[in-house]
């Protein structure tokens, strides 16, 4: 029995890093502790959100929650981050124009709480950060 459980636990966390990429908590609604990305375009039916907990220099690699290309794409975000601000910038790896938008935990996953990204930023999302 023991080696079993033993088995099964050590098969678990073989699969962890696959099951470890960064999604949020994998659910739709942007809930508290999440950095949610949302293009308004393409939320009714299809893509248009994207969720993280933490920094990704490179969101050339992730897709809209629902599939399709999700850099570049993004007109939207709120930082429900309980803890830090959040920097998206225009270029992979951190480069290029940026711009910065503080926690807001407390605010519920309503379009009257997301920000709008200023003209350089506007549909270039190529990374974020959080900075703490």
């Amino acid at each position: 029995m023991i080696v079993s459980f033993s088995a099964v636990a050590g098969l678990a966390m073989g699969m962890a890093p696959a099951a470890s990429a960064d999604q949020g908590d994998g659910y739709v609604i942007c809930n508290r502790g999440e950095i949610c990305f949302k293009e308004w375009a393409h939320d009714s039916g299809g893509p248009g959100r994207r969720h993280f907990y933490w920094n990704d220099s490179n969101h050339h690699d992730d897709s809209w929650h629902k599939g399709g290309a999700f850099w570049d794409d993004a007109t939207y975000i709120l930082n429900r981050d309980t803890q830090c601000s959040v920097r998206v910038h225009e270029h992979v790896g951190y480069g290029g124009y940026q711009q910065t938008f503080l926690p807001k935990p407390g605010n519920e996953d309503y379009p009257v709480n997301y920000e709008h990204f200023l003209p350089g930023l506007y549909e270039k999302n190529s990374a974020h950060q959080r900075i703490c």
